[in-house]
Parts: C-alpha cells; structure tokens; sequence
C-alpha cells in the first residue's frame, strides 16, 4: 500500500520551497538543513514488513545527496534513520525504510515522519534536490474487499472489516459509499473547505452574485479590496445587516463593507475605480465514487471516514446488541477526528483543504 504525502509542515530547519518546472509540474526543492514534516496513518491489515516513504527525486548527475528520516509515534521517536543516494540528471525514486516492522505500531496509528536533507559523505550535490512526490509504504496481508478504487477502497475496506462484515452481509460497499459522501456535505455545511478566488470589478460597481466567485460556492469566509492604481489591498468588515452596507454605498474610500443576501454580496463604499475582489470561499466538494475514488481531504484525515461509517452502521439497528456503546464509541472518536480537521481549516494559519498538490504553511 503507498499514500501519497500531500501536506508539508515545517520542521525544525528550513523549509523547502515550492517550485514549478517547465512542464507545469510541482515539485518541492530540499537545500541541506531544509526540513518538513508529515503524518501518515498506519494501514489496518500491515503485513508485519519494513514501512518507509519513497521519494520521486531529481538530482545532479553524479552527485551524492543524503537524508536523514525520523520517525515518531504519538510524539514519541522510534526510528531514525540515514539514507545516501546519487543523482542521475532525471527524476528516480529514492526508498528510505523508516521502520524494519510492526512491533509497537498498530492499525489507524498516525505516524510523523520528519525529513531533513543532511550533508552527504562525499561528492555533496551543491544543488536544491527536487521532490516531485513523497509517498507512505506500508505491505498489507489481505486483499481488497470493496470494488472501489482509490483511497475510498481503502475506507471501505476498513469499515468492513472492523464492522465484521467482509462478505457484506448487514451493510453493503454502496451504503458506505453514500455514508462517505454524507459526511463530505456535512463537512461542507462547516465551512471546511475552502479556496481563493479573485474577481475583478467594474467603476462604481457595488454588488456581485456569489455565482460569481464559482458554482460550488456555498459562503464568503472573508474578503478584501484591491485598488487598481497602486495595488494596496483593504481588508473588508462583513456585516450582519445590510442597512451597514447601505448607509456606507456613496462615501468617500474604498469598499469595507460586506453583506451576503439571498445570493449576492453587497458592499461599500461603491468601487469608484474599479480593482477586484479577493476572497477566500467556503466550497462543496464534488461527491466521490468508486470509480474515482478520490477525497477532499488530506489522507492523514482518512479516519474521520471511518469513524463516522461506523457510527452510521452502528446506528441502523438500536435492537442490536451492543449497537448503542458502539455507536456512542464511534460518535467519541468521531468528534475527535472532526475538531483536529475543523483547527485546521479555521485555526490561526487558515489552511485551505482541496488542492491536491503537495504544498506546506508557514507558521
């Protein structure tokens, strides 16, 4: 099984810089001392063998780099390790085994890998090495169950083994499907996911529909003015009542004010000369499927799926045995799951969920 790492976080040394190559890829480029962190979940089903991440590096021909790879388990270090490779002028991947097998770990542990570029012995690349991806690797013992692919296989998977019921026989892959897809709505409906989006604006314009920011749009999180002259930005005040917006339309300055009603957003003062929008929109996902198999979230978030598919399963029959501890149990670790995901998106770094790209949020 490999996950792919989406989220960077900074470590203790600096952090690399985001890059984009001619071809329009991504990459990350790693100077020595650089340094990030990452989570990774461990799978329910390990085979017991080596978990590690592979790295999709580009290198200077002939030339060493070296990493060191920590690993930590509930804030605590278990593993580190050093790994030396040589550049070959092309992406290759790299391997670096962080954990040679399973004692002390268990399925649904989150794991933190902390990477560092470090001196190489010899031959030191005196270049940035260029990450386009960093992945998890972890064996599993058992095949797949659910027909869906992606990281919802893997949710399914898990809901069914844990609920007991491989062969499908109480609760079916499509129900977990529509359960995944009911907690996206609800995820949505707290404003989790976000974007920015900018819109430009005409002389002494003083409304846009929210349509206009995306058809996905559900809210404003918040909003600024940019002018066209100087390009200073102002930051906006929304406001609950649209009589504020209204007794500001004609004053001297820029918009400041803003009121969302019944689809379009209002604001003063008018723009006398233009310049644009910035705002930062909360979204609603497309839904997933087993097809795609894709999520809105970063994988380290994977077992808010679970948990909540396992209270909804639990929650189906009252008469079942044990079904109310269980589902109280579920609900528990559900919540929990739910406010490390909402400080994410609303904490003091406002980081936005949805892009796919691997990319990192200074603090």
């Amino acid at each position: 099984m490999e996950t792919l790492i989406e989220v960077l976080s900074p470590g203790t040394g600096g952090l690399p810089e985001n890059g984009v190559d001619g071809g329009g890829a991504i990459y990350t480029a790693w100077d020595i001392d650089d340094e990030a962190q990452f989570t990774a979940v461990m799978p329910d089903r390990h085979d017991g063998g080596p978990i590690g991440i592979k790295l999709e590096a580009l290198g200077t021909s002939l030339k060493r780099h070296q990493w060191r790879l920590r690993l930590s388990k509930a804030g605590i270090q278990v593993a580190e390790t050093y790994a030396t490779f040589v550049g070959y002028g092309v992406e290759a991947n790299e391997t670096i085994e962080a954990f040679s097998g399973s004692a002390g770990l268990d399925g649904g542990d989150t794991l933190t890998f902390s990477l560092k570029r470090v001196n190489a012995p010899s031959d030191e690349d005196p270049a940035g090495i260029l990450i386009y991806g960093i992945r998890f690797y972890a064996g599993t013992s058992v095949e797949a169950i659910s027909e869906c692919s992606g990281r919802l296989g893997k949710i399914v998977d898990g809901v069914l083994i844990r609920f007991n019921d491989a062969e499908q026989k109480h609760v079916s892959q499509t129900e977990v499907v529509v359960f995944v897809n009911d907690l996206i709505r609800e995820l949505s409906q707290r404003r989790i996911f976000r974007r920015s989006v900018w819109i430009d604006l005409e002389d002494g314009q003083s409304s846009v529909s929210l349509d206009g920011f995306g058809a996905d749009v559900l809210d404003l999180v918040s909003m600024s003015y940019q002018e066209n002259q100087d390009g200073h930005m102002w930051n906006m005040q929304g406001v609950n009542d649209l009589w504020e917006v209204e007794k500001f339309r004609n004053v001297y300055g820029p918009p400041r004010w803003y009121h969302v009603l019944n689809g379009v957003v209002e604001f003063a003062p008018k723009a006398k000369s233009g310049g644009r929008l910035g705002a930062i929109v909360a979204i609603q996902p497309a839904e997933t499927d087993c097809e795609r198999g894709t999520l809105p979230t970063p994988n380290a978030y994977d077992q808010i799926y679970t948990y909540y598919c396992l209270r909804e399963c639990h929650g189906r029959d009252w008469t079942a045995t044990g079904a109310r501890d269980q589902w109280s149990r579920y609900n528990e670790m559900y919540e929990s799951e739910l406010s490390k995901l909402m400080g994410m998106s609303v904490g003091n770094y406002r980081r936005m969920l949805g892009s796919r790209n691997i990319r990192y949020f200074r603090g």
